[in-house]
């Protein structure tokens, strides 16, 4: 189901997503070279879907290695630099809850992904139903790749600004709910060129942390033979968060 922008509230909208695209592209590079390097890739061109594929660093990285990617996010400015960045390649913007999956040989979840909610935690159904969407999409010697912000995530409530260049200047508050394993960023970027430079742009995301034992054990019930990873080649993750490298049963 494809969805439309302007019913959405804002997520990674423009300028977020500029601000994205520029500063954290360096984990989607890494989690391509990972993908292509491991077994299952054989060095042959395959068919990758990738799902929260932002701005199309990851895609792009794939496309280079001869990969036809098909990418999906919900963030209509993040899919408009995806098509700019790689133009022969595939996206939608859609909820990667309702799409249907195409036909793949390997699916990349990267950059927390999975833990993003909009208002509350996921219902119980949702990510296995979503995990055994995935299974039927994939090849038989196919690949799911994706990282999570766990529960070992140590939360404290913080705020800081950081001037990321002579026009920009961003503002992070973290928080917790205590009631629910839930932490929230309120986002302000402030761009001094514009005609409301004294208005910051403000989104709330939400993150839903996970008990990683627990989703080992639903990979496996899902029909996935799940490797944990502590990061991609040699690009490890920051702390509170794990990857898994699964292959379909």
């Amino acid at each position: 189901m494809e969805v439309d922008p302007e019913a959405m509230n804002p997520f990674y909208a423009s300028p977020l997503a500029r601000i994205h695209d520029l500063f954290y592209g360096d984990l989607a590079r890494a989690a391509a070279d990972f993908l292509s390097e491991n077994p299952g890739s054989s060095g042959y061109a395959q068919r990758i879907l990738d799902l929260g594929c932002g701005s199309g660093v990851l895609a792009a990285r794939l496309a280079e290695q001869g990969h036809a990617v098909t990418g999906i996010d919900i963030s209509a400015s993040m899919i408009a630099m995806a098509r700019q960045r790689v133009p022969n390649a595939s996206f939608q913007v859609a909820s990667i809850y309702d799409i249907p999956l195409p036909d793949c040989d390997g699916v990349c979840a990267v950059g927390e992904v999975l833990n993003y909610v909009s208002e509350e935690p996921h219902a119980p159904e949702v990510l296995p139903a979503l995990f055994r969407r995935i299974r039927d999409c994939l090849s038989p010697s196919g690949i799911f790749l994706f990282d999570i912000v766990t529960s070992d995530l140590e939360v404290v409530a913080s705020s800081r600004t950081i001037e990321l260049d002579a026009d920009t200047r961003i503002s992070v508050t973290v928080s917790s709910d205590p009631a629910a394993p839930i932490v929230e960023r309120r986002i302000q970027v402030w761009e001094r060129h514009t005609a409301h430079a004294d208005t910051p742009y403000v989104e709330i995301h939400l993150q839903q942390l996970f008990d990683p034992e627990a989703f080992t054990d639903l990979l496996r019930r899902t029909g996935f033979s799940p490797v944990r990873i502590q990061g991609y080649g040699g690009r490890p993750f920051r702390t509170g968060v794990t990857g898994f490298y699964c292959l379909r049963d």
